[in-house]
């Protein structure tokens, strides 16, 4: 279970962070 939790905090982790890097690719400005 433990394991289960840390994966998917990493994987959340990932999204955000590439949801991250396309909002500052299409909005220069924020």
């Amino acid at each position: 279970m433990i394991e289960y939790m840390i994966y998917t905090f990493l994987a959340i982790n990932m999204i955000f962070n590439l949801l991250g890097s396309i909002s500052l690719h299409r909005f220069p400005d924020v």
